[in-house]
């Protein structure tokens, strides 16, 4: 249609020009917003999908994409951790990650079983390398869908042996490598309230403290390295003549003491300690050659004179072990040890005398 008089003055208005011109600049403000938000968006995409790479492709935190058990994917990390060339674990079985069927099976029971019910796992274990070693993990498990899963370890093995070496050292003698006071008492009382729940016939425990005889005269003359070789000699034979479910212990300087458990009567006892004494009585090798010898006083508690309490058991046998002590050093000590006084009926032995 053919523009009328009209139209052309109202395109041509300056008012006109002037709205279209906002117009067009409105236009091309709105798109250079759009534009400038697009770009963000996609710089923001991009930075996300550089860190989920930097995350996932770390050397730090081992992944394993998993789907029925079996490795879809795997990150450096894990290949890095367990030992394995790129390429090696991907389609393999998780099991081949695990030091044995058992944890395997219980893994998977306890991990797959949280991890649908809570959306995550988490647990400290040991992995098996490709060398066959153990190693402590940190585990922990995420939901990647309905059938997936995102499994995620982290190298842990260090900082578990040095939690080891320091619970170990809390507990154990450092000369000796026995159990020191504080682990000996925890398991009298554990071995104590195990008789207790046990028949009346098998509630036996016997608790022996030793003292030795002869031990200073060697520090003195030899040197306290020559007392510390004395000392580890002893706590190893007195280790090798126990059983396995006795315990023994150094108590701190030359005192040694251990339970027999099983054992409530003082005819059985003595046989033990006679044993012991007859090893303990071996000569000993100094670094320089000379070879020393060594006694033991030892008192004898047993729980059918004393009952189970296990501080009770400990303080009669030390205060038997040192009557005994005292009456050997005596005038008379060259008496018969059946004459020799007891605490408690308690019962003393005499390693210098040779009999019980």
């Amino acid at each position: 249609m053919t523009p009328t008089l009209l139209d052309l003055t109202l395109t041509t208005h300056p008012l006109c020009i002037a709205a279209l011109g906002i117009l067009g600049l409105a236009a091309a403000i709105h798109a250079g917003v759009q534009d400038r938000h697009r770009r963000a968006a996609q710089a923001h995409v991009e930075r996300l999908a550089r860190e989920q790479a930097l995350l996932l492709n770390n050397n730090l935190v081992g992944m394993v994409r998993v789907k029925d058990r079996r490795i879809l994917w795997a990150n450096p990390a894990i290949h890095r951790i367990l030992g394995y060339d790129e390429g090696m674990v991907e389609g393999a079985s998780m099991r081949l990650l695990y030091p044995d069927d058992e944890t395997f099976e219980r893994v998977g029971r306890l991990g797959y079983e949280a991890v649908r019910r809570d959306g995550r796992f988490h647990a400290q274990l040991r992995m098996r390398t490709r060398g066959g070693a153990d190693l402590w993990v940190d585990l922990s498990a995420a939901v990647l869908s309905d059938a997936e899963f995102l499994w995620m370890v982290v190298d842990i093995d260090q900082l578990k042996h040095s939690e080891e070496r320091a619970q170990h050292e809390a507990l154990h003698d450092p000369l000796t490598g026995l159990a020191n006071r504080r682990l000996f008492e925890e398991l009298l009382r554990q071995a104590a309230a195990q008789a207790r729940r046990q028949d009346e016939g098998r509630r036996g425990l016997t608790v022996c403290y030793l003292d030795l005889d002869g031990f200073k005269p060697i520090n003195d003359r030899h040197g306290h390295d020559a007392g510390d070789v004395v000392l580890r000699a002893i706590g190893d034979r007195l280790a090798r003549e126990l059983r396995g479910n006795d315990s023994v212990a150094r108590l701190g300087g030359d005192e040694f003491a251990w339970f027999l458990a099983g054992v409530d009567d003082e005819p059985a006892a003595r046989v033990v300690v006679t044993r012991l004494l007859a090893q303990l009585r071996q000569p000993i090798a100094l670094p320089d050659g000379t070879e020393v010898r060594v006694d033991a006083s030892v008192g004898i508690a047993t729980s059918a004179a004393h009952g189970l309490s296990a501080q009770r058991l400990v303080l009669a046998a030390d205060e038997a072990m040192y009557v005994r002590k005292r009456a050997a050093s005596a005038p008379q000590r060259r008496q018969s040890a059946a004459s020799l006084p007891t605490v408690m009926t308690a019962c003393s032995i005499a390693g210098d005398q040779g009999v019980l």
